[in-house]
């Protein structure tokens, strides 16, 4: 199953243009584990060609869209865009951690990831093959998007929010942050066009068109009291 890896792009929010440090953590989970994927952000893409486009040029089995709360809307019609192209989406972020039945109740959202994804995303991916088992053995689509089987262990996943058979929202245990973070496989930092990251800061862009910008995480969290 190909996954694409994409952070939406807003009209009220543009300034960013680093690497999205999510996203290239979540790639490396993922390519750590053998599974395809490919990172898509809209910050430097949509000059060159739209979420849509790319879509229809380079279908992929599994959209995974990370939204802080000024791009949830857009996520939303990121999601839309996918479900046109037959992909299964999930949502992930910011804003879903913290309201994940939002999205959960919209007709383009499969499932929504809470908190850090490193873990939950591969235990997304084992569970996508064991649900393709059970739909072969009954001579179904080999995956069925929006419902799934408890008999796959979606139940099992820490930090998921899914809808069961019957199509109740189900919304897992918090997966707990993880302990060590030098466990996490590296960034995918060669995913990235990264000739296309130049603002280094609003406040510098324009001075320097040369410049490039590059991000290293090397803590996680808050020095105070925040839960984060």
């Amino acid at each position: 199953m190909r996954v694409l890896l994409a952070s939406p792009e807003s009209e009220v929010w543009n300034s960013r243009k680093h690497v999205h440090m999510g996203l290239g953590y979540l790639a490396g989970s993922l390519r750590a584990h053998g599974y395809e994927c490919e990172i898509w952000d809209a910050s430097v893409e949509e000059d060159v060609e739209s979420f849509d486009q790319k879509l229809a040029r380079d279908p992929f089995d599994i959209v995974c869209l990370s939204a802080p709360t000024p791009l949830i809307v857009n996520a939303w019609e990121s999601a839309k865009t996918a479900k046109k192209h037959g992909a299964i989406t999930i949502l992930g972020g910011p804003h879903l951690t913290l309201m994940p039945h939002e999205s959960m109740e919209k007709d383009q959202v499969d499932l929504v990831v809470r908190g850090e994804a490193e873990y939950t995303i591969v235990e997304i991916m084992q569970a996508f093959e064991k649900q393709a088992e059970i739909n072969r053995a009954r001579n179904q689509s080999p995956i069925t998007p929006h419902h799934f089987d408890s008999e796959a262990g979606w139940g099992h996943i820490m930090g998921l929010s899914w809808r069961n058979e019957a199509g109740k929202i189900m919304h897992n245990l918090d997966r707990p942050l993880p302990d060590d973070i030098d466990a996490l496989p590296f960034p995918a930092f060669d995913m990235f066009k990264i000739d296309r990251y130049t603002n280094l800061n609003p406040l510098t862009e324009g001075l320097d068109m040369n410049a490039r910008a590059f991000t290293i995480v090397t803590s996680r969290g808050c020095p105070y009291k925040c839960t984060y």
